[in-house]
């Protein structure tokens, strides 16, 4: 039996166990030498090789690649692991599959994308709207600077990337080449995921408005968390 002092520590190593073992995977995929077999090759899926459109974002480039994904990977989706099951696992399908769909639509001009870079923009787009709601709620000002002062970096870092054609923390090492479309796509993808919990979390507690508090937080909590 878990302690209420204890709870909170085991409740943030829980919530780092999904990110590392995903994080491993990608380090593992590098490791093996099988990014060629995975990686979101276009002309590869055309022809029916449909699991690189989940698989390639565990692949990447080289060693520095891999390194700053997975420090930000495991980073942003163990603070998304937190703010519940429902966020995590649905902005890291809907982003797996949505940036995949969107590089084969409207990057035409690159043949192969690889990287764990999306789905941080994913979390981070969750992360923006949860961060945001729950600054309002309180009326936190300094909260509310600092989640804008945090996405307009992020804008400025994306803009960067579609201008100088260059990434900002990772080398051309390996014949990387950063996709700003799927940074882009990916934090869209996690405000859509965030904007569209955080209303059922409101339907939910409006339907449950004349029962007990503690009935409400229970019919939200089953709603969002494992």
């Amino acid at each position: 039996m878990i302690s209420d002092v204890e709870a909170p520590a085991t409740r943030r190593l829980w919530s780092l166990r999904s990110p590392l073992l995903l994080a491993g995977a990608a380090a593992a995929v590098w490791f093996l030498g099988v990014e060629s077999w995975l990686a979101l090759d276009r002309s590869a899926v055309v022809d029916g090789q449909l699991w690189r459109l989940v698989t390639g974002h565990w692949t990447h480039a080289s060693a520095e690649h891999l390194l700053w994904d997975s420090l930000a990977f495991v980073v942003l989706a163990a603070f998304v692991r937190r703010e519940g099951a429902a966020a995590y696992w649905g902005a890291l399908l809907a982003g797996s599959f949505g940036i995949a769909v969107g590089f084969l639509l409207w990057a035409p001009e690159l043949a192969e994308y690889r990287g764990l870079s999306g789905l941080c923009s994913v979390f981070f787009g969750v992360l923006v709207v949860r961060f945001f709601a729950r600054a309002k709620a309180a009326n936190d000002r300094f909260g509310l600077v600092a989640v804008g002062i945090a996405g307009v970096a992020f804008v400025v870092k994306v803009v960067f990337e579609f201008v100088s054609g260059s990434a900002v923390f990772v080398s051309g090492a390996g014949g990387m080449v950063p996709v700003p479309l799927a940074h882009a796509l990916g934090a869209g993808i996690g405000l859509g995921v965030a904007a569209l919990q955080t209303a059922v979390e409101r339907q939910i507690a409006t339907c449950g408005a004349g029962l007990p508090g503690w009935k409400q937080l229970q019919l939200v909590s089953r709603a969002t968390r494992l």
